[in-house]
């Protein structure tokens, strides 16, 4: 049996929360307020159950891409360190991963062959102690 494809299952339960939204509002304005009520509920908790699979998804690669700039001794502590461009990382992908962790935003300076990236860390950051 296949593996299934989280992440492209919550991008269709997503979309399919679209569509039931236009749905929605196509039988509010044929004055269909009760079921155009009921269509919105389903599709609201189409549309959560998606995002949790889509965040889901992601959580290997942020831990991945985390453990680059996270001090193996202490996670919490202020983030430090060099991204390479040839390991095709972006800086989007590495600050979604420290904002996953940290809460907190990362600073990038382009360097010739790669980034330099800082971040106050999980400790010093809104969640710290």
């Amino acid at each position: 049996m296949r593996k299934p494809n989280i992440k492209r299952s919550g991008e269709r339960l997503i979309r399919l929360a679209y569509e039931l939204e236009a749905l929605a509002a196509r039988l509010r304005g044929a004055g269909e307020e009760s079921a155009a009520n009921g269509v919105r509920h389903i599709s609201s908790q189409l549309g959560n159950i998606g995002r949790d699979l889509d965040q889901n998804a992601l959580q290997p690669e942020r831990e991945q891409l985390f453990k680059l700039v996270a001090d193996p001794d202490d996670w919490k502590a202020p983030i430090n360190a060099f991204i390479k461009y040839a390991w095709n990382i972006t800086p989007e992908q590495m600050n979604d991963a420290i904002v996953h962790f940290t809460a907190t935003e990362a600073a990038f300076t382009h360097e010739t062959h790669g980034y330099h990236v800082t971040a106050v860390g999980y400790r010093k950051g809104p969640c710290g102690p």
